[in-house]
C-alpha cells in the first residue's frame, strides 16, 4: 500500500519559515522541484540545505519524502529519523516515516509512528490516515475506520482515507485477524507479523521479517530448528547494510563489510520472546543451507524475554540485540552464538542477565555491555573485542573468559563499571 505525499499536502510550502537561513531557499527549491515530480532534483537542493544548516529539520523531511519518492526506502527512513532528532514535534516527520513503515509490511512500528504524530497534532490528516493503514495492516479495523475517519472529519477528499476506510468496511476483506493466523507453527513456512501470541515446534521455516505486535508473546518450544532464507526476505525488499555513522567515524574495516540489503530479522522489541531450549534439546537458529558464512539473516532483536539453551548460527549485524526500558529482566544464557558478522550479544537497556554463554568468531565484538547489565561465565572467543563496555553505569562484568581477542575488555566512554576476576589469555599461533 504506498502512497506518496508531498509536503505540499502535508503542509503549505508558502508558509514555510522565512529566516536568515541560508539553508530556508534551498528548502524552499526542494519542495517546488518535488511538487513537479522532479526529485532527484529536489534531493540535491535539501542536500544544499543540509549542508548550510545540519539541522534543518524540514530539509531532513523533505530529503526523506523524496527518496521514499524514487523508491528508495532504506535511506527515506534515515532522514525521517534526522528531521525527528532535530525536531522531535515535527509531525509530518512522524507520518512520512510511519508511511514508508507501512510500505514495507512493517505495521507495528508504523503504529507507534503515527501514534506519536496525532499525538502532536490532532490536525494533520495524512497522519490519521496512515494510521488507519497501520492499523488495518494489524487487522484492527474497528480502530482503523476511526482512524481514517478522523481523518476525513479534517479533510474528506483524502484518498487515502477514503479508499481505507472502504476496506476496513468490507467484511471480506477485514477478518478478525484472530481467526486467520495460526496460534502453533510447527513444520511449515512463516513470515509477518505475529499479532496474537503464538508458538512454534519442529522445523520454521521463516521466508521474511517476523515482528511481534505490543505485549505479544512468541513461545519456542525445545527442540526447535529455525531455518531462515539465507540474504532473502519476502517482508522487507529494502532492508538495510552495516554502514553507519559509528563506521564512517572510526573505518571500521569489518562492519563496512555489508552484507545482503534483505537480511532477516525477528523483531521482538515491542512483545516477548521465551526461547525455552534444553540441555538436550536446545533451539536452533540458522539459515537454510551448510554455509557458515555470516551475515546471512540479522538476528534476533528482544525486548522482553528469555533466551536459553539455543544455538545461533550466521547472523549479521548482532545476533542477539536487547533494546527498550521495560520493568523485569531479560535474561540470555546457556547459549553458543557463532560466525555472526559484528555483534554476538548486545545490551542496550538495564537489567540484562547475560551469562554462561559461548560467543564465537565475531567481527566487532563478542557481547556489548550498557547500563547496568550483568555479564558473568560468559567464553568469548575471535571477535575484535571479547566485551565492549560502554554507557555502563553499574554494570558488572565477572567470572568472564576471552581467548584470543585484540581487545580483551574494553571500557569505553561513560564507563562506570564492575570488572572483576576475568580471565584474558591469549593463544593465538
Amino acid at each position: 500500500m504506498k502512497t506518496v505525499v508531498l509536503m505540499g499536502e502535508l503542509g503549505d510550502i508558502n508558509k514555510l519559515p522565512t529566516t536568515s537561513d541560508a539553508s530556508v531557499a534551498f528548502v524552499n527549491a526542494g519542495y517546488t522541484l518535488m511538487q513537479q515530480g522532479n526529485n532527484q532534483a529536489a534531493i540535491q537542493e535539501f542536500e544544499k540545505a543540509l549542508s548550510a544548516n545540519p539541522k534543518n529539520s524540514l530539509a531532513w523531511l523533505g530529503k526523506g519524502q523524496a527518496l521514499y519518492n524514487t523508491g528508495n526506502s532504506r535511506d527515506a527512513i534515515t532522514a525521517f529519523d534526522n528531521s525527528i532528532l532535530n525536531d522531535p514535534t515535527n509531525s509530518e516527520a512522524w507520518a512520512s516515516k510511519g508511511n514508508v513503515l507501512i510500505s514495507l509490511g512493517n505495521f507495528t512500528e508504523a503504529l507507534e509512528c503515527t501514534d506519536r504524530a496525532t499525538t502532536i497534532n490532532p490536525g494533520n490528516q495524512w497522519a490519521w490516515a496512515f494510521k488507519g493503514d497501520a492499523l488495518f495492516g494489524l487487522y484492527r479495523c474497528d480502530e482503523a475506520k476511526v482512524a481514517y475517519n478522523k481523518s476525513l472529519i479534517i479533510n474528506p477528499d483524502n484518498a487515502v482515507a477514503q479508499k481505507g476506510l472502504q476496506m476496513a468496511e468490507n467484511p471480506t476483506i477485514c477478518k478478525p485477524k484472530a481467526t486467520l493466523q495460526q496460534s502453533t507453527i510447527s513444520n511449515q513456512a512463516f513470515s509477518g507479523d505475529i499479532v496474537q501470541d503464538q508458538t512454534w515446534s519442529g522445523e520454521v521455516r521463516v521466508t521474511g521479517e517476523i515482528r511481534l505486535a505490543k505485549d505479544v508473546t512468541l513461545k519456542i518450544e525445545p527442540g526447535t530448528v529455525v531455518y531462515l532464507s539465507p540474504n532473502s526476505n519476502d517482508q522487507h525488499p529494502s532492508g538495510y547494510d552495516a554502514s553507519d555513522d559509528y563506521t564512517t567515524k572510526y573505518n571500521d574495516p569489518v562492519r563496512l563489510a555489508s552484507w545482503s540489503s534483505n537480511a532477516i530479522n525477528i523483531d521482538c522489541r515491542y512483545g516477548i520472546i521465551e526461547v525455552m531450549g534444553t540441555p538436550e534439546n536446545p533451539v536452533i537458529f540458522k539459515p537454510e543451507g551448510s554455509s557458515t558464512s555470516p551475515g546471512q539473516w540479522n538476528g534476533i532483536l528482544i525486548g522482553r524475554g528469555k533466551i536459553q539453551y539455543a544455538r545461533l548460527y550466521s547472523a549479521g549485524q548482532t545476533a542477539m540485540n536487547i533494546f527498550g526500558d521495560y520493568p523485569g529482566t531479560v535474561e540470555i544464557a546457556h547459549n553458543e552464538v557463532k560466525y555472526f558478522h559484528w555483534a554476538g550479544i548486545d545490551s542496550h537497556r538495564n537489567n540484562v542477565w547475560i551469562h554462561d554463554n559461548i560467543v564465537e568468531g565475531g567481527g566487532h565484538q563478542g557481547i556489548g555491555v550498557r547500563y547496568n547489565t550483568l555479564a558473568e561465565n560468559n567464553t568469548v572467543s575471535r571477535a575484535e573485542t571479547g566485551i565492549g563496555v560502554e554507557d555502563a553505569n553499574g554494570a558488572v562484568i565477572r567470572h568472564n573468559t576471552v581467548i584470543d581477542c585484540p581487545v580483551g575488555i574494553g571500557l569505553r566512554s561513560g564507563t562506570s563499571a564492575e570488572v572483576t576476576d576475568n580471565t584474558i589469555p591469549c593463544v593465538i599461533g
